[in-house]
């Protein structure tokens, strides 16, 4: 009977002693003193006044989840924790860390690539701040990224190392060098015009803004179709560079006919080629007929001697249709306007995006019917522009913007019957709104400042047709000072085809009262054709209190 009285004592017992819990009463840390104590328990998985599973294993637990909390607030090297009873309801937690050391010096390793103030900056872990591992490990990932802003690549054994005693930090940073550079894929440009456009040479750092550069020098030649640049990496970080082309057709000859909204239906005969012999020389011979009569010699080397200088020249004879209008769009008479002469051009980098042009103009002018009584002249123009352009692609750009101010001098010192100034500031912006849409804004101011003679139409500046503001006729509006601008959203059907729509707006001598005409604005759809000769444009613009104009030109209106 005492034997069957003792079992149920016993699994009492045993119960009695597995299922209580200890409360903590006190926690105690030590082996900190960069770290306080309030920083410490904010960390832990339990608090005073929690209560804990008081069997061996609930104990481990906790005691093995306070390290690992620990450990990870990065400023300890190791850390241990420990519950001990001090009653059969109470225990205290005790702590003991190994804090990492105060950081006393950082010091710099290999290649001097960028200032060592900008990587300390950029670096969370400083000298005089105690270490934490957490930041030191993300350090590792800002150096790449400054180092990837300023375009660069790091190569092997670039690191962000410890002494071993930890309180010294050690960067470590070597370049990627270029190896070579590989071109393949012409079969006409030569080599050396392809390379001249890449802004790499074998023993330069890799730059990933040079390179980014470099692709858009050679898809702005118009020369390719297709661009690749390939980089190999070997064992020691550094880069072989593979250049691969694919070229486009530069050359053409056209014969027939072309219908432009400014100057009608023309015969055309051209022959032309903007790379040359693969020297990338610009060549054009081309003579228009009806509508436009024109006989035109052009040439173009965008890179004398392989400089960034441009060399230019021009022979032309060309008669253009006019049509005269009032200040109510009211149609007057018509006109030829011919131009015979020849210019002269020159342009200069003077930054990697600016660049400095001048233009020398020497042509004669006549007006038919010579009942206008409008006599010939002979006039010589001297052009000044500097322009900016930092478009991702001349062409079809997508981003970016460009903006130009010139300055045309003519009379004074030079040939012509009026002594004038032109000024004309441009600017084309870009946007890309996603893959597909493109956002293309500009504006244009100009002036015309007389000293001397009375302005013809054909000095004057135009608004109106086509190419400023659609809905209008071409040149129907013509004064001294004008401010245009034109917005479109351009979305990408294909690589061939693209839907337009648009709004413009001109203002006219809109500081002389006697010939301001207002606010002239106009808007509409269009679409554009890519073509092997060139962009076909094709509007459909509307003004107010007027029938809606198609316009059919040739090229971006901007």
């Amino acid at each position: 009977m005492k034997k069957f009285l003792t079992i149920p004592i016993i699994v009492i017992f045993l119960l009695s002693t597995s299922c209580f819990s200890y409360t903590i009463d006190n926690i105690i840390i030590q082996g900190n003193s960069n770290v306080m104590d309030t920083v410490i328990k904010l960390s832990l998985p339990v608090n005073e006044g929690d209560t804990v599973d008081s069997s061996a294993e609930g104990i481990k637990k906790v005691e093995d989840e306070v390290k690992t909390e620990l450990l990870k607030i990065g400023f300890f090297g190791n850390a241990n924790a420990k519950i001990v009873p001090i009653s059969r309801e109470k225990a205290t937690l005790q702590i003991q860390v190994l804090e990492f050391p105060v950081i006393k010096d950082i010091v710099f390793e290999g290649d001097d690539i960028i200032p060592r103030q900008e990587i300390i900056d950029a670096m969370e872990t400083k000298k005089g701040i105690q270490l934490n591992i957490n930041t030191f490990k993300e350090d590792l990932v800002r150096l790449r990224e400054l180092f990837y802003k300023k375009g660069i690549m790091l190569g092997q054994n670039s690191n962000i190392t410890l002494n071993d005693k930890f309180d010294t930090v050690i960067v470590k940073t070597r370049k990627a060098i270029v190896n070579s550079i590989n071109i393949s894929g012409n079969t006409k440009t030569k080599k050396y015009v392809i390379r001249r456009d890449i802004e790499l040479d074998p023993g330069d750092t890799y730059d990933f803004v040079a390179l980014r550069r470099s692709y858009q020098n050679l898809v702005n030649t118009g020369y390719f179709k297709k661009v690749d640049f390939i980089p190999a990496t070997d064992k020691s970080g550094n880069v072989d560079l593979d250049v691969k082309v694919e070229e486009d057709e530069t050359g053409s000859f056209r014969f027939g006919g072309t219908y432009g909204s400014e100057n009608g239906l023309s015969g055309l005969i051209e022959v032309k080629d903007k790379n040359f012999k693969g020297r990338g020389y610009s060549l054009q011979l081309k003579a228009e007929f009806g509508g436009v009569d024109s006989y035109e010699f052009s040439y173009l080397n965008p890179r004398w001697h392989n400089k960034k200088i441009s060399l230019g020249a021009s022979l032309y004879n060309t008669k253009y249709d006019r049509d005269k209008y009032d200040l109510l769009g009211n149609y007057l008479y018509s006109y030829d306007e011919k131009r015979k002469g020849f210019n002269l051009s020159w342009g200069t980098n003077l930054t990697r995006f600016t660049r400095l042009g001048m233009a020398y103009y020497d042509e004669k002018i006549s007006i038919e019917p010579t009942s206008l009584n409008i006599p010939d002249y002979h006039t010589q123009t001297i052009s000044t522009s500097i322009s900016k352009d930092i478009r991702d692609n001349v062409f079809y750009p997508k981003y970016g913007y460009y903006v130009k101010t010139s300055i045309d001098q003519t009379g004074g010192f030079l040939k012509g019957r009026d002594d004038y100034s032109r000024y004309i500031q441009e600017f084309r912006w870009f946007k890309e709104l996603n893959n597909k849409f493109v956002f293309a804004f500009r504006g244009k101011y100009g002036k015309l400042e007389l000293r001397e003679g009375t302005l013809d139409d054909y000095e004057r500046f135009a608004l109106g047709g086509g190419n400023s503001i659609r809905g209008y006729e071409s040149r129907e509006f013509l004064g001294h000072e004008i401010m245009l601008f034109n917005s479109e959203i351009r979305y990408e059907i294909n690589d061939s085809l693209k839907f337009v729509v648009f709004y413009d707006e001109g203002h006219m001598d809109f500081n002389s009262p006697s010939t301001d005409v207002g606010k002239r604005y106009g808007s509409g759809v269009g679409v554009q054709f890519k073509t092997p000769l060139g962009v076909l444009r094709l509007d459909w613009g509307k003004a107010p209190g007027r029938g809606s104009k198609s316009y059919f030109n040739f090229g971006q209106m901007f």
